[in-house]
Formats: structure tokens, sequence, C-alpha cells
């Protein structure tokens, strides 16, 4: 067959692909011409080729020129893994290795192929019989020089049980040369994602219990809260302040105190620097949280003085305790989980936040969703000096690199092309960031002044940033504030009269699924390990007693789909699950010997089966706990909190929002034998109902000259004050003794008086 009969058969087989993607690559190739590639047939008859370098005039070698099949195969020898779900090849050449991968892949794994130039893949077309590659595997092409917008839409497309078993990012030697720079930043963007994913897949091995109960124990708080997308537009075009931990915060915190400038710009926080901050005397308009460990409150928030008048947006995932005990207005975002998308429909779209991995991240989005520009971030390092983990004063849990193994850390140049101290994690949020600036273009501006260069942000001193905006005053960040409050305040949780019988179908499957599905796959494991274990002797009698146990035991799979809402509250929470359900299969064997298949599917039925039933106590307990909460909070009540008795039993289940709303009002409506202490137990409900909200200067107001606190307790209070007063004192210095403007001053007066209560 010649070049260009080849080239019409490769043609004429995508043509036929059922893959859109691959049925549009002839229309492209058609309008391009075969310029700056040679082919030629080398010694033993094979087709080899070349590409025009630009830049160094000369010819590149697109395949190996004197065996370009047998040096196809013994690199794909060397990198061929069965354990391997999702392969990447950058740079196709004339497609030897690509067909030789194709030819080993087995159909639970795919092939993605990059390719800058459609000339090369048309050089490919002629020189090479493609039916190996396109016939019946799962392969993706990626065509042209704008490769670099497919990256994250192709890599977050993939399903978590791929995620597991991702290979490194396979690059064609010709790419060095040929379109080099172009093949570099694709290398970094597939390199970050592969980060991105590897740490989404940590978070979930890790903390995926947390988060799993978590999402059931917000719910009611989920539906009460607006989403926060309804704060858009409300900060157009005005300068935000996002803080982060980072440890050169210490450097331009300051530029907030001074004369004309916090007045003029939103500040938002996230929950680690939100003591620091407030100490300051500087009052966030936000503050962001999105931490699902008990930490997020007892490091955070637990014994700081919460300004009511400053607005939380959490995520959904946040630990219960932080969002129920927040005095002001509160936000909610999205993430990805199946709990949630169960329950979403039953109310609104609260906005997303998928791409979310630290609380800057959403500190950023929410300035964006103001409407902010410029937003300036600070103390956005994501890189850390040897003796320092996290700015003076901030709340935040982790080691300085000095403190742990050196294989934990990679060196890496920061934006002054210093070598600092960062980890994956950190060049895995770098990328968020990144594609955040691609998707707001001009809006963001990075004011860390230390730590990674963000691509796509310009690195600005703070006070150059704020510069324009010192003496203005279109609008003041106490407008913000009423603003945000007013959304808030005015906003009525949508929920579908469906959800009380969406909540009690999910507790049944729960229930299906540990009293019917778990006792079935028990009863149909003995039966084959009987089976498996009797005499050969006494075969005949348990003829057939093993094929039906194994039958029993393959039809009882499916029903995970069936009940996939409740299984799905196990999976989130023991990693394993996900684990076994992604297995490999075992190699060719899986694909050709039918009883050792369905052997390995019973086994993953059985292991799946333990781990549930293992969960099912607590799941069983997170969902009861839920649903009563849900029905006191959300769902039509008649006399709700018009008695002492319903204020007691809801400050018990922690609706304190609720009790604060009705001990608002002139007076709490109460039966006749309470009526003669009714002011009493009002003004003990409301003093009980501020201190859990963390408003303790409120709470002594209320409680001076009245014996309803007691005199330790108010004590107590006293001293929580004064500790966290002290805390930010001890931070004061980091952040004034190099300010020359405050040299001869107290930092105290420099930041205004903070005396806490």
């Amino acid at each position: 067959m010649t070049a260009d009969e080849q080239y019409v058969a490769n043609m004429r087989l995508l043509a036929a692909h059922p893959s859109p993607e691959l049925q549009r690559v002839p229309d492209v190739l058609a309008q391009c011409p075969l310029t700056n590639v040679h082919l030629m047939p080398n010694g033993h008859g094979a087709l080899v080729g070349a590409a025009w370098d630009v830049q160094t005039q000369a010819w590149v070698a697109l395949c190996d020129i004197e065996d370009p099949l047998g040096q196809a195969a013994r690199d794909v020898d060397a990198i061929y893994s069965p354990a391997v779900k999702v392969f990447t090849l950058l740079g196709v050449g004339l497609g030897h290795a690509a067909v030789a991968l194709a030819q080993r892949m087995q159909p639970y794994q795919r092939l993605s192929l990059w390719e800058a130039s459609p000339a090369i893949l048309k050089a490919m077309f002629h020189a090479l019989d493609c039916a190996p590659l396109f016939s019946d595997k799962r392969v993706h092409v990626f065509l042209g020089p704008d490769l670099d917008m497919h990256v994250e839409p192709y890599w977050l497309s993939l399903d978590v049980m791929e995620k597991l078993h991702l290979g490194a990012p396979l690059r064609a030697g010709y790419t060095g040369r040929v379109d080099a720079a172009l093949y570099d930043a694709l290398l970094e963007r597939t390199a970050d994602m592969l980060r991105h994913h590897m740490v989404g897949l940590s978070t979930w091995r890790i903390f995926g219990k947390e988060i799993g109960l978590n999402d059931l124990a917000n719910l009611p708080e989920y539906f009460a809260s607006p989403g926060y997308e309804r704060l858009a537009g409300l900060w157009q075009d005005q300068p935000a302040v996002c803080v982060a931990a980072g440890p050169s915060l210490q450097k331009n915190l300051r530029v907030l105190l001074e004369p004309g400038m916090r007045q003029n710009v939103a500040l938002i926080t996230a929950g680690t620097t939100y003591a620091l901050v407030q100490g300051l005397h500087l009052q966030p308009d936000l503050v962001t949280t999105i931490d699902f460990q008990r930490l997020n409150w007892t490091d955070q928030f637990l014994h700081i003085p919460l300004d009511p008048a400053c607005a939380l947006v959490w995520l959904h995932s946040t630990y219960p305790q932080t969002v129920r005990r927040w005095p002001g207005p509160c936000f909610v975002a999205e993430n990805a989980s199946d709990t949630m998308a169960f329950f979403r429909r039953f109310g609104e779209g609260k906005g997303q936040a998928a791409q979310v991995q630290t609380v800057a991240h959403l500190n950023a989005i929410v300035a964006l969703m103001l409407g902010a520009n410029p937003v300036c971030l600070i103390g956005q390092d994501l890189s850390m000096p040897p003796t320092q983990h996290h700015a003076a004063g901030a709340r935040a849990q982790d080691q300085a690199p000095n403190e742990v193994p050196a294989e934990a850390f990679l060196t890496v140049d920061d934006h002054a092309g210093h070598p600092v101290a960062t980890r994956h994690s950190f060049l895995s949020m770098k990328g968020v960031f990144e594609r955040l600036a691609v998707d707001y273009p001009g809006r963001m501006v990075n004011c860390t002044e230390g730590g990674l260069r963000l691509r796509g942000i310009p690195n600005v001193p703070l006070g150059e940033a704020l510069a324009p905006y010192r003496e203005k005053s279109a609008k003041a960040s106490e407008e913000l504030r009423a603003d945000i409050a007013r959304v808030w305040r005015t906003y009525t949780p949508v929920i579908s009269d469906e959800l009380p019988h969406a909540v009690a179908t999910l507790r049944g499957q729960v229930e299906t699924l540990l009293e019917e599905w778990c006792p079935a796959v028990g009863q149909a494991e003995m039966r084959r390990l009987r089976w498996d274990g009797c005499d050969p002797q006494e075969a005949p009698a348990y003829d057939g007693l093993g094929d039906a146990a194994v039958g029993d035991l393959l039809a009882l799979e499916p029903t995970l789909q069936v009940l996939q809402p409740a299984f799905s509250l196990f999976v989130i929470r023991d990693f394993r699950l996900i684990e076994t359900l992604a297995a490999v299969p075992g190699g060719t064997r899986w694909l050709t010997d039918t009883a050792f298949r369905d052997r390995r599917t019973c086994d993953r039925i059985v292991q799946l089966a333990a781990y549930v039933r293992e969960g099912g106590d607590e799941v069983r307990r997170a969902l009861r706990h839920m649903a009563r909460r849900l029905d006191a909070m959300l769902l039509p009540m008649t006399g709700a909190l018009c008695h002492a008795r319903d204020i007691h039993r809801a400050l018990a289940q922690q609706r304190y929002r609720q009790v604060l709303d009705v001990l608002a009002k002139e007076k709490v409506l109460v039966t006749p034998f309470e009526a003669e202490i009714g002011p009493r137990v009002r003004t003990r409900f409301l003093i009980q109902a501020l201190e859990q909200t963390n408003q303790y200067v409120a709470a002594l107001a209320v409680s001076e000259g009245w014996e309803g606190m007691a005199p330790a307790h108010a004590q107590r209070i006293k001293q929580w004050l004064a500790q966290d007063a002290a805390e930010v004192r001890a931070a004061l210095p980091a952040y004034f003794v190099e300010h020359k403007a405050t040299q001869s001053a107290q930092p105290e007066a420099a930041c205004g008086a903070y005396w806490g209560a």
C-alpha cells in the first residue's frame, strides 16, 4: 500500500469512528498542507520521517530511523503497566509508539495523544496503519497549537476510578526541539493536573470520614444559607484584599492600617488569619473557611470574639461548629460531592467552588464574585523559609521545613529567583490560582512580596496596588457590610416539599444496604466457601452449589447502582471502598478466563459488604441526627420556640441563630406557669446564646449586674478575651518593628486600642 493509499484508509477509519472528536480530524487535516515534514523509506522498507526545526534550521527525526517499529516496541515494554488506567503521550511523531502502546492496552485503559503540529499528524497517517490505534481502543486526540486550553477539561473529565491509576506523561524526543516551548508548557500544565488529582485523592483518603459526616451534619445550615453567588456585584470594580497566612504577611499587612486605606477596600481573610486581622483592629468584611477537621473550630475560632457584622463564606463540608456558632451572615459554597448532588435537587444551587483546594482559593473566588478589581493577594507564599511555616499570629497547624524530613519538600525558585522550599500540594494550589487568572484576566495582582510567582498574576507591592484608592470613597466597606447583611437577611430558603420524603428514602436505602444487601452477600459467600473447601469425594453432594453461590454474588452487584445515593455515604467516608471499586483487573487472564473474572468480582463484592457493615452504625447516627435537626430548623412548625422549653431544646440542638432571632423580639411567649419567670428565662437564654456564638463582650454586658452568670463563668470569659488580646500583642512586633512610621510608637497605638473586653 502506498503512503497516499494508507492515508485514505486511515481517514476512512476515522470518519467511521463513533467518537465525534475523531470524526473531525479528517476535515482538519484536509485543510493542512504537508509542509516542514519529510517522509522517506529507510533501508529496511519502513517509512520514516523528520520535521524541520525553524529555530536551528535543521531536520529532527520523528522516529527511530533504523528500526522504528522495534524501537517503539522496546520503549513500550519499558513503560507499559497493567496498573495504569490513563496513558498520556505528548508528541505523536509518526505514531509507532502510539500504535505499539494501543496494541498492549486493555479495555479498562485509555490513551490521550497531544500533537501541536497538524502536519506531523498528517504524516503519521501517511506512514502507518493506524487501525490498531483507533479500531477498538479508548483513544483521544488533541491537535493544534492551542493544546493548553484542552488540558484542564480533559483531566477534570476523568472519573475517580481512573484518577487512582494515572500514568506519568510520556514526551516524545523530538518535542525537545520542535515546538519545545509549547510542549514545555503542556508538560507543566499536565503535571499540575496530576498534582491536582493527587492532592484531592490524598485529602479524600485522609479526611473522607470527616467530609462525609460534615456533609450530613451541615445540611440544615446548607439549606438555610444563601449561596455565595448572591454576593455577585456588591463591590463592583473596587479593590479587595485577600489575606492568607503565608510567612510574608508581616511585610505588608500593616499597609492596611495607614490612614484612608482600610475603609476603601473589601477585606477578606481566611479563618487562619481571622483572629490576627481582627485583633489588629482591621475588622474583616468577610471570612472564608473550608477546613473539615475539628481544628477548624478549636484552633481558628474557639474562644476568639466573633464579629456579628462580619460575614462567613463556608464550604459545605466545613466543620459544623464553625457554621453553627457564627453570629453574622453566612453564605455557602459547594464542592464536588455525591451527597450534595443528591440533596441539591430539593433546594437551589448555592454556587460551585469545585476548584478550591485551600481556603485562600475561596478568598479569591469570593472577591471575584463580588466584582472586585483589583483583587490583591497577600500572604500567598505557597512556600516556606527554613524556620517558619506561617505568618506570626496565624492560627494554622503545620511544620517548618527544618522540622520534617527533607524529602517532604521541593526546592524551587521564588518570584525573585531565589531558592525556596515548597510542596507538591502547594504547586497544585499554585495551578488553581493560575487557572483563575485565565478565567479572570487582569483582575488579580499578587502583593505577597514573597513566595512563588503565579503565572498570569503580576507581582505588585500592596501599597503601590492600593495607591489609587487611598483617598477614594465612592463606597466604603461599611456599605459593603450593610449590603451583605441585607442580602442575607432578605434571603428566603428554597426547600422542596419532597425533601422529607427524600430523607426518609435515603435512610431506607441505608437500612436496605445494611439489613438486606450485606446479609445476602454474607450468605452467598458462605455457600461459596463451603463449595470451594469441600472434599473432592463429596463433590456430587454439592453439585451446582458453587455456581449458584457465585451467581447470587454477581447478581448482588447491580444493587449498588440502585442504592447509589446511600452507598455514596459510605464511599466518601471510607476510601477503601473506592480503592476496591477501582482495583485493576488481572490483565489478560481477566479478559479470557470467565471463572477467574467471576471470582475477582465476587471477592470485590464481599470486601465492599465488609466495609459497608463496618461503617453502618456511624452513618445511621449521622442520618438520624441530621434528620432531627432538619425537621426542627427548616420544615414548617407551629408554635416553634414559643416556650422556654422550646428555646432550651433549640440551644441543645445548636440552633443558635433561631434562638437569637427569637430573643431579639420584644418578648418571648411563655406558658402561664412560666410567666412569672419569663424575663429571667429570656435573659439567661440570651446570655447562653451570645456566649455560644462567641459574642463575649455582649454576653458580659447583658449579665452585668444580674446574677444569671456565675462569677467564675464571667471570669472565664474575661480570661478568653485577655488571652486573645495577649496573642495578638505577641504577634505585633513582627508586623511593626521594621515600619519606620511606628518605630517610636507602641504597636498597640499603631493598630488602634485592642483590649478584648
